[in-house]
């Protein structure tokens, strides 16, 4: 509904939480100071991205943040940065670290079993060979890969499995368009007892709903979307199941990527000619690299949770 005091009001009394909990950017003023009378409110997974750090965003902050019971940041770095901008005080903010780790973990781990029925349902009617997807992809991400996956089909026998990020015809007929446009054949997931499967490599577009999660998980290495096309869609999901991922350059609106390209993760590509040589690399591969492994990674940052409740439960 409409951002009005008595649109909040009718939520708010309805609902009779005890406390709210209200996600990095959702700042909406009116629910912000129904909810600040009623219960303590809670701001998490506080970060400053690139296109949250303008005059205007910070003086937005400056007004609203004092509204919040408690601000938790995703690292030191973002706390005193907000700290400096917007001169809240101190003990307003406290640095956990970030929840989507604690959710994409837990989540990896309840998908295990619809992993294994997707990976035998894939197998028995595909066929079993190395995997590369392209997740959440918008029609700038697919023309960054037709040419390489193209040149690498010569000598290399892979498939490749497109989701694009909007599932609707005319969305899936612009992929289709494009892949056309390159002489690349293809089918469509739904469309796979009866589609030709003869070539060596297949190009597969997903045209299901809520199945890109499991996909991720029987998938060798992955492009995540977006970044090519104005901002990189969710890394964390495809880093959960150890994946080999890479993005384009337009990362720096998730912390998350940010975090994976500088503690050398994630080599990002700007160009058609990075990604083959990245997939070619990735295709080589005999063996998984147990010391760089990305899930060793995100498993060393989970536990934010646990420290935002532990934190609101001491001082209530």
């Amino acid at each position: 509904p409409i951002d009005t005091q008595r649109n909040a009001h009718a939520i708010i009394s309805t609902i009779d939480p005890v406390m709210i909990f209200i996600i990095r950017q959702e700042i909406w003023p009116c629910f912000l100071f129904t909810a600040y009378n009623y219960c303590p409110v809670f701001l998490v997974n506080v970060s400053l991205s690139e296109s949250a750090a303008d005059y205007l965003s910070n003086m937005v902050k400056t007004l609203l943040y004092p509204f919040f019971t408690k601000i938790f940041f995703v690292s030191k770095k973002d706390k005193f940065a907000v700290l400096d901008k917007t001169k809240i005080p101190d003990s307003l903010a406290v640095a956990t670290g970030d929840t989507k780790y604690d959710s994409v973990i837990e989540i990896s781990h309840q998908r295990k079993k619809d992993i294994e029925i997707l990976k035998k349902d894939y197998e028995s009617i595909i066929g079993s060979k190395k995997r590369f997807i392209i997740g959440s992809a918008w029609p700038d991400d697919v023309k960054m890969c037709v040419k390489p996956i193209k040149k690498l089909m010569q000598n290399f026998d892979f498939d490749v499995i497109i989701a694009p990020h909007i599932i609707s015809e005319s969305e899936l007929k612009k992929t289709e368009r494009i892949l056309s446009a390159s002489d690349l054949s293809f089918f469509r997931y739904s469309n796979r007892y009866a589609a030709d499967k003869s070539e060596s490599g297949k190009i597969i577009i997903l045209d299901t709903m809520g199945q890109l999660s499991a996909m991720y998980g029987i998938c060798h290495c992955a492009m995540v979307g977006g970044a090519n096309h104005y901002q990189v869609h969710n890394v964390l999901e495809p880093a959960a199941y150890d994946l080999k991922i890479t993005f384009g350059p337009k990362f720096r609106n998730s912390h998350e990527a940010v975090n994976l390209v500088e503690d050398g993760f994630v080599n990002p590509v700007y160009s058609a000619r990075d990604l083959c040589e990245w997939l070619e690399d990735m295709l080589s591969l005999t063996t998984k690299d147990s010391t760089n492994s990305l899930l060793s990674h995100l498993k060393s940052k989970t536990g934010a949770s646990d420290k935002i409740l532990e934190n609101i439960f001491e001082e209530s």
